[in-house]
Parts: structure tokens; C-alpha cells; sequence
């Protein structure tokens, strides 16, 4: 609970370094692509909430949020659903468009 990369302001600091690097040079990372990395680290951070908890405001205070919701012994398979799961979406399904009967 107590490292820099996982309070707010860290997460603050990286939002507005990587927002102004892509307006900065727009051809290189749209503003889009920084938001959702934005929101990525965000999402992150409220895993690890779950998952033990995160002092949200550390170093600068202290905002102690989360528990051990989930067990640590299903990190590793939850891991492997949302890997997997991602591969389907992005991979398998949109391959499949087209091939099921019930969709016509």
C-alpha cells in the first residue's frame, strides 16, 4: 500500500505527461491512445484495490481503500480467464462473423 506508482497523484502526473506528449506530436500517439492508457493505469490501480488494497494518496496522504476481495491464490486463473477471454474477442469472434446460423 505504500508505493508511489499506485496513489492518484502518480496516476495525475502520468495522465497529464502523456496527454500533452500527444498533443505535442499528434502524428506520433493520437489523444484517444492517451486516454485509454490513462484509463488502463486507472483500471490497474482498482484491481490492486481489490486485491489487497491501495493507499490512493500516498506519498502526499493517506486514502486507504480495498481488501483482499479476491484470494490471492485466483489471481493467477483469473489471469487466464481474462487473457483467454480477450483472445476470443479480438481474435476468434471477429472471425467468426458471418458462420452462425442464428445470426442472419
Amino acid at each position: 500500500m505504500t508505493s508511489w506508482s499506485h496513489g492518484l497523484p502518480a496516476w495525475s502526473l502520468f495522465t497529464v505527461a502523456i496527454l500533452l506528449a500527444a498533443v505535442l506530436s499528434r502524428r506520433r500517439m493520437p489523444v484517444s491512445l492517451a486516454l485509454v492508457l490513462s484509463g488502463a493505469y486507472l483500471l490497474h490501480m482498482l484491481c490492486d484495490a481489490v486485491s489487497g488494497g491501495v493507499d490512493f494518496l500516498y506519498p502526499f496522504g493517506h486514502l486507504t481503500w480495498g481488501a483482499y476481495w479476491v484470494a490471492p491464490i485466483w489471481w493467477i486463473p483469473l489471469d487466464v480467464v481474462c487473457v483467454l477471454t480477450c483472445y476470443w474477442m479480438f481474435r476468434i469472434a471477429p472471425g467468426m462473423k458471418g458462420q452462425c446460423p442464428l445470426r442472419r
